[in-house]
């Protein structure tokens, strides 16, 4: 599915953003929504406004080593604040060819942001499969709606800390919850990812499925899992009570998308 951000709105959030270059206020980005903007922020106090201001001084000075002109143009006009008057003097343009060059630095800026942004969301990608060991990326077809049904569910305001997906074994479950937490509309809603299963019954043949009479994912193993997954790394020394302890106050800092697969018994569901 082509999930690439659409260029016009990348050129207007790019353009808003370059407006509130110098407000000291900033409270949100109109860049947010970039996997750019998350790797600026994540892990750190860094503010908006910086986080936003770096994204577009790394982009202005990539242009400006093929387009001078332009880069300057932008500088001159929302880093320096000149009026854009004063900017077609200085460039010794008219004015209203000025606004016009404005235009076309802006979408010249969009595209380097945007190639930016999809080696950005690949590497992302990649280094969740690696992190996560999910399955391999599954390559779905005539379910996008169920598809943005669940990514709806998952990024709607919180009314449920819990959202299940079921159904028969095998029609795809696992391959529909792996495919959405791929989705890069997730990086703004959570701080971060897990993905814990919990191991499937033994089949016998002749006998069948074995019966369960112990979970198969402990609460020990879930609490170290999600401490490894969440780099918290350093508190898997510690004793239970204080992991389980560190990770509750972990997940009460931020909202936190917790994927436990192959949940199939009460056994398992009451751990």
């Amino acid at each position: 599915m082509d999930t690439e951000i659409p260029l016009s709105k990348l050129q207007t959030d790019i353009h808003n953003a370059l407006k509130s270059w110098h407000d000291p206020h900033l409270d949100t980005s109109s860049l947010d929504y970039l996997q750019l903007y998350q790797q600026a922020t994540v892990g750190s106090s860094v503010s908006v406004r910086r986080a936003t201001n770096e994204i577009l001084l790394e982009a202005l000075e990539t242009l400006a080593v093929e387009h001078e002109h332009s880069a300057n143009l932008l500088r001159l006009h929302f880093l320096d604040g000149m009026l854009m008057h004063a900017v077609a003097n200085r460039l010794n343009i008219g004015q209203s060819t000025a606004y016009r060059k404005q235009q076309e630095a802006l979408h010249q800026l969009a595209l380097i942001i945007q190639a930016k942004e999809n080696q950005a969301r690949i590497e992302y990608q990649t280094h969740l499969e690696k992190r996560l060991r999910l399955p391999p990326n599954p390559q779905l077809f005539g379910v996008e709606d169920r598809l943005n049904g669940l990514l709806e569910a998952l990024t709607a305001p919180a009314t449920s800390w819990l959202t299940s997906v079921e159904g028969l074994g095998g029609i795809g479950k696992t391959a529909l919850v792996n495919a959405v937490i791929r989705r890069p509309e997730l990086i703004v809603e959570f701080q971060d990812i897990a993905w814990v299963s919990a191991k499937t019954r033994a089949f016998f043949p002749g006998m069948g499925f074995e019966n369960e009479t112990s979970p198969a994912l402990t609460v020990e193993t879930l609490i170290d899992t999600l401490l490894e997954q969440f780099n918290q790394t350093a508190l898997l020394t510690q004793s239970p009570q204080e992991k389980k302890a560190a990770l509750i106050r972990l997940l009460k800092q931020a909202p936190y998308l917790i994927v436990v697969d192959n949940l199939e018994t009460m056994i398992d569901f009451q751990t």
